[in-house]
């Protein structure tokens, strides 16, 4: 995780956005419901939190 002092990398704000809009686009498009979005969320949450404890470094 960034200190606070360093912007969050443009890579995660790229995915970040990447990810909100689909997700949003699929809802509104009634291909995925709220509920299945949440459950969505809740594993890509994991694997983003996963991904940056990888890249933290002392």
């Amino acid at each position: 995780m960034p200190s606070r002092n360093q912007p969050p990398r443009l890579a995660d704000l790229t995915a970040f956005a990447a990810v909100l809009s689909i997700g949003a686009l699929l809802v509104v498009l009634g291909h995925l419901t709220t509920e299945e979005l949440a459950a969505y969320t809740v594993a890509i949450a994991g694997l983003f939190g996963v991904w940056t404890n990888g890249r933290r470094t002392p």
